[in-house]
C-alpha cells in the first residue's frame, strides 16, 4: 500500500514521465488474478514445506561424510542435527507471536530469506563449529516458514475447505522427512554432502519471488512503537530460555553427558520452572497489560484440542524414530548400504502421501475428525507392534508389508490431528494461532523422539553387547558400543560371520524393544483420542475481508457481506481459487 501510494505521488509531477516508467508503475500495481494467486501460494507452501522437512532428516545419513570432511567426531554431527531441530522448535513460538504483531507476509518473506542465508553459511562451512551455528540459523528460517504457513492457510482457506489444503501441506511435510534419507543416500554416494545445502536456494527463490509477487495478506500496518508494545516480551524472553535449556538436556542426555548429570538435571528443571512461569505470564500479566499473549492459554483450554496437541507430540516423536532408527535395523541385519536401504523404505513415503490425500478428501466430505484419529492411531500401534517382531532373518516381505500398516497410521493423522485443534476453537482469531502451534508440538516430538531413540538404541544395544562379551561370543577388540555404531557400520560388515551374526541379532533385538515401546505409546494416545469429542467444521471462520469494487466488507470466506467506508474498500481486494470460499486477501 505504501509503494503505491508513492507511486501515486510520483505520476502527479508536473514533469512527463518517460514510457518505461510509466510500464513500471503499471506492473507494480497490478496484482495477479485469482485464479493465479490462490494456487501459487498454495504450490510455493508444498515446495518449501518439501525442503525444510528434507533438511530435517537428511543429515542423519550424512554423519560420517561430515565428521570425516569437517575432522569431527560422530557426537559434534549429531549436534548438527539436533541444532537444526533445536532452534527450529524453541523459535516458532515466538514467530507465531510475532506475526499477529507484524503481519503474515512480513514473517513469511524474513523467514524465507533467513532460510536461505543459513543454507549458504551451511554450504561454506570450514569446520563442525561453524556448520553447528549455520544449522542452527536454518532451523530458526524454518521454524519461521512453517509457523507462518499454518497462520495463512488459516486466512485464506475457509474451515470447511480447509482439510484438503491442510493435508496437501502435509503430505510434503511428511513425505520429506521419510525422502530426505534417500536423497542423503544419493548425495553421499554421487556428490559432496555440501550440495544438500547448495540446491536450497535455487529450490527456495522461485517460491521466495512468488511470495513477493503474489502473497498480500490483509493486515492493518502499525507504528513501529506500537509493535514493539504490543510484543509480549516476557513471554518471548520466558519461553526462549526455557525451551532452549529443555531442549539442551534432551538432545545433550545419553549422547554428551550421562542423563544423571548436572548438565542435564540443571538444564532440565531450569526448563521446567521456566514453563511454569511461562503459562502464570500469559494468565495473569500479558492479557491484563494489553499485550498481545504469545500463546492465550485458552487454546488449551478443552479437552478436545489437549488431545489434538497429544497426537501431534506423538506423531512427531513417531516420524523420528521411522526416520532414524529402522534404517538401521536395514543396515545392521540386512547388510545393506545407503541407497538399497533407502530403497527399501520407499513403501513409507509412498503409502503416507496416499493415505494423506484419502484422509483429507474423507476429513472434507464428512466435516468430522475424532474417528479418522482413531483409525490412524489403531494403525500406527499395530504396525509398531509388527515391527517389534521382525528378526534378525525377517524376510523381506515381513520388512515391506509391515511399514504399509505403520504408514497408512501416520498418513491418516497427518490432516486429523490439525482439524481436532481448529474445530475445538471457540473464537475465530484464535485459530491461526492454534493451528500454528500444531507445528510447535510436532517439532517437539520429533526432537524428543530423535533424543529418546538415540538414549533407548545405546542403552539397549550395550545392555545386549555387554551379555555377548561376558560370554565370551566377541573378542573384545571388536566391541562396537551403541555410540560408535553408526561410525563402524562397515566395519561391522567386515567381521567375520560368527562374529557379525551376533551384531545382527543385536541390532535387530535392539531395533524391536523401541518398537514396542512406541506400540505402548501409540496405544496410551489411541485410548486418549477416544475421549476427544466428534466436532464438526462445517462452519464459516469469520474473517474480516474487504472487497475492492464496492464499499461493502466480506466477513467470512463464504460471502457474508457487511457494511464498510469507501476508504477501507479500496485498501485491499479479495482474491478466490474458485469463488468457492477459499479467500486470498491482497493488499493493494
Amino acid at each position: 500500500m505504501v509503494l503505491n501510494q508513492r507511486l501515486e505521488r510520483f505520476l502527479k509531477t508536473e514533469s512527463p514521465q518517460p514510457e518505461w516508467v510509466q510500464k513500471i508503475v503499471t506492473f507494480c500495481k497490478r496484482r495477479p488474478s485469482e485464479k493465479i494467486a490462490f494456487p501459487l501460494v498454495i504450490t510455493s507452501f508444498c515446495v518449501i514445506e518439501f525442503i525444510r522437512s528434507v533438511d530435517t532428516s537428511i543429515l542423519t545419513f550424512l554423519v560420517r561424510a561430515v565428521a570425516e570432511d569437517l575432522h569431527a567426531s560422530t557426537v559434534d554431527s549429531y549436534w548438527c542435527s539436533a541444532s537444526y531441530l533445536f532452534s527450529m522448535t524453541a523459535t516458532q513460538p515466538i514467530f507465531g507471536g510475532i506475526a499477529e504483531v507484524v503481519g503474515r507476509r512480513t514473517c513469511t518473506l524474513s523467514a524465507t530469506i533467513i532460510f536461505m542465508v543459513g543454507s549458504i553459511a551451511c554450504a561454506t562451512a570450514k569446520d563442525i563449529s561453524w556448520l553447528i551455528g549455520a544449522r542452527a540459523l536454518q532451523g530458526l528460517g524454518s521454524g519461521g516458514m512453517d509457523m507462518a504457513f499454518s497462520l495463512i492457510i488459516v486466512d485464506i482457506v475457509s474451515l470447511p475447505r480447509r482439510p484438503m489444503y491442510v493435508a496437501l501441506l502435509q503430505l510434503c511435510a511428511g513425505v520429506g522427512l521419510i525422502f530426505g534419507g534417500l536423497i542423503g543416500a544419493l548425495v553421499i554416494e554421487k556428490l559432496s554432502w555440501r550440495w544438500v545445502f547448495w540446491i536450497n536456494l535455487p529450490l527456495t527463490a522461485v517460491p521466495l519471488l512468488c511470495f513477493i509477487i503474489v502473497l498480500h495478506v490483509e493486515f492493518t500496518p502499525k507504528s513501529f512503537s506500537q509493535q514493539i508494545k504490543a510484543i509480549d516480551w516476557t513471554g518471548t524472553f520466558l519461553i526462549i530460555a526455557s525451551l532452549t535449556s529443555l531442549l539442551f538436556a534432551i538432545f545433550g542426555g545419553g549422547v554428551v553427558y550421562p542423563w544423571i548429570s548436572k548438565e542435564v538435571l540443571g538444564p532440565l528443571i531450569a526448563g521446567i520452572c521456566g514453563l511454569v512461569l511461562f503459562i502464570l505470564n500469559e494468565r495473569y500479566v500479558a492479557d491484563r497489560n494489553y499485550i498481545q499473549p504469545l500463546m492465550p492459554l485458552r487454546i488449551f483450554g478443552n479437552r478436545t484440542a489437549g488431545v489434538g496437541y497429544f497426537i501431534a507430540f506423538i506423531h512427531g516423536m513417531s516420524l523420528t524414530i521411522i526416520s532414524s532408527i529402522f534404517p538401521l535395523y536395514f543396515y545392521i541385519t540386512d547388510e545393506l548400504s545407503f541407497i538399497p536401504t533407502a530403497v527399501r523404505m520407499l513403501p513409507t513415503p509412498l503409502v503416507i502421501s496416499c493415505w494423506v490425500i484419502a484422509a483429507g478428501y474423507v476429513l472434507n466430505k464428512t466435516k468430522r475428525f475424532k474417528w479418522s484419529n482413531v483409525l490412524g492411531l489403531v494403525l500406527l500401534a499395530a504396525g509398531f507392534l509388527l515391527l517389534f517382531t521382525l528378526k534378525y532373518h525377517s524376510s523381506l516381505g515381513q520388512e515391506i508389508g509391515y511399514q504399509v500398516i505403520y504408514s497408512a497410521g501416520i498418513g491418516i493423522l497427518f490432516p486429523g490431528r490439525i482439524m481436532a485443534v481448529q474445530s475445538a476453537q471457540e473464537r475465530d482469531e484464535d485459530v491461526g494461532l492454534a493451528a500454528s502451534l500444531i507445528s510447535v508440538t510436532l517439532n517437539l516430538g520429533q526432537c524428543f523422539g530423535l533424543a529418546l531413540g538415540v538414549a533407548l538404541f545405546d542403552n539397549f544395544w550395550n545392555i545386549r553387547v555387554r551379555k555377548i562379551l561376558r560370554d565370551g561370543f566377541i573378542p573384545p577388540n571388536d566391541i562396537f558400543y551403541g555410540n560408535a555404531v553408526q561410525e563402524n557400520l562397515d566395519t561391522i560388515k567386515s567381521l567375520p560371520v560368527a562374529i557379525k551374526w551376533h551384531y545382527q541379532r543385536v541390532g535387530a533385538e535392539t531395533c524391536s524393544y523401541i518398537f514396542l515401546i512406541f506400540a505402548v505409546v501409540s496405544g496410551f494416545t489411541l485410548f486418549l483420542s477416544l475421549f476427544s469429542r466428534n466436532l464438526s467444521f462445517d462452519r464459516e471462520t469469520r474473517t474480516r475481508l474487504v472487497t475492492h469494487d464496492s464499499n461493502t466488507m466480506s466477513t467470512s470466506c463464504s460471502g457474508s457481506i457487511e457494511k464498510s467506508s469507501a476508504d477501507d474498500a479500496a485498501m485491499a481486494v479479495v482474491a478466490c481459487d474458485d469463488g468457492s470460499g477459499n479467500c486470498l486477501r491482497t493488499t493493494v
